[in-house]
């Protein structure tokens, strides 16, 4: 019968082998790696595959190293036996013959120990494994992480840049907020403040507007000798010390120069009385022309 081809790669290896030795193992180790596939690439029918290939390829090996060990100690078992020759020892030589000696060598260990490696092995691999699946998982959210702030970040650069297109010059902010309220979340806007400080300050800003606004309105609604008393309630001392006449007169419409002479707060409004004679001016008068018609009768 002829050979097969098992037989014959078989025999080109050994030859090879035997002429080039670690060189030739050494390419082929490299050759064998070039085709090798991470577990973690297979599909689990697949692995589950390769896993009962590599099982049965173990258990062979390690039968073949039971095999070459029992060979090994018995032919060290026959190399070591007694000898015939007579000499050296008082006992007969039938009686060595009939009892075989036991020499336990070092060598039985060589399984446990080869298991040992690989399990150590096994475990350094298992540590690698679950730590690359920790820092991958990590990676993940720290991108997912990542993703979401620079959205965050466009979202609010986007928002700005719209903002600042329409609202540019104080002019465009006071025609398009008419009303207190309306000028009040134009202006907590351009803040940028959080929620919930959003909320006070806006409190605080509407409270300023409505206040302006009706100054402002009952200034359009007197007339020129009651504005004193609005100049005496706006402007005053502290009005001065924080410098905040000119800003008072710009939001209000009142005078910049009767802002500055209101010295005291004293509200003073005189009631106009209608001009009338006294009861003694009147005697006096009454005298004067009965006087000066007793004097053209007299005359006459």
């Amino acid at each position: 019968m002829g050979k097969s081809r098992a037989q014959i790669q078989k025999e080109y290896r050994d030859r090879k082998k035997a002429k080039l030795g670690e060189e030739y193992m050494q390419k082929e180790r490299e050759r064998v790696r070039k085709y090798y596939i991470p577990a973690k690439e297979l599909s689990n029918k697949k692995r589950k595959e390769r896993n009962e290939k590599m099982k049965i390829k173990n258990r062979r090996s390690r039968a073949r190293a039971r095999e070459r060990l029992e060979r090994l100690r018995v032919r060290e078992s026959i190399d070591d036996g007694p000898s015939d020759s007579g000499y050296g020892s008082g006992y007969p030589s039938t009686s060595r013959q009939s009892e075989p000696m036991i020499v336990r060598l070092p060598a039985i260990n060589v399984l446990s120990r080869a298991k040992g490696g690989k399990r150590k092995q096994a475990r350094a691999l298992a540590r690698a494994h679950k730590s690359i699946n920790v820092l991958e998982r990590k990676k993940n959210e720290l991108e997912r992480k990542l993703k979401t702030k620079s959205k965050q970040l466009e979202r609010l650069r986007k928002k700005f840049e719209t903002r600042s297109k329409s609202l540019d010059t104080p002019s465009q902010i006071e025609n398009q907020a008419t009303t207190p309220r309306s000028k009040t979340s134009h202006e907590v806007e351009q803040l940028n403040l959080t929620p919930r400080r959003k909320k006070t300050v806006a409190k605080k800003l509407l409270l300023t507007n409505v206040l302006l606004a009706e100054v402002k309105k009952t200034k359009e609604t007197s007339s020129r000798k009651k504005r004193s008393i609005l100049h005496n309630i706006v402007a005053g001392r502290i009005s001065r010390k924080y410098k905040c006449m000119k800003a008072i007169s710009a939001e209000t419409g009142l005078s910049h120069r009767a802002l500055l002479k209101c010295k005291s707060k004293c509200l003073k409004y005189k009631i106009e009385q209608r001009k009338s004679l006294s009861k003694e001016h009147a005697k006096k008068v009454i005298e004067f022309l009965s006087e000066r018609g007793q004097l053209q009768n007299t005359a006459r």
